[in-house]
């Protein structure tokens, strides 16, 4: 099976209690983006060091490509955010 990536859509950011932050999970899909957070978090539920936050935003594939891993710009929100479907942002 040949996996393509979208030109943009929907990834979940995680933020982590150091600063950092990172995006996974792009998919052109919100119905599975909000999957894949759903298991995120019952993965982390219960181990030593817990994401702070989660949110899943909009962005282009370019940007989720070029991030790098430990970000600490606090001006990178790497698009649009979205909750449960709604827009809340930018």
């Amino acid at each position: 099976m040949l996996f393509v990536m979208p030109l943009s859509g929907f990834a979940v950011r995680r933020d982590w209690p150091d600063g950092t932050h990172e995006f996974f999970g792009l998919s052109g899909s919100l119905r599975r983006v909000l999957r894949r957070l759903g298991r995120d978090e019952r993965y982390w539920r219960h181990g030593p060091v817990r994401p702070t936050s989660r949110i899943v935003v909009w962005l282009s594939a370019t940007t989720f490509r070029r991030h790098q891993q430990g970000c600490r710009d606090l001006a990178c929100v790497g698009g649009l955010l979205v909750r449960r479907g709604v827009e809340v942002g930018r």
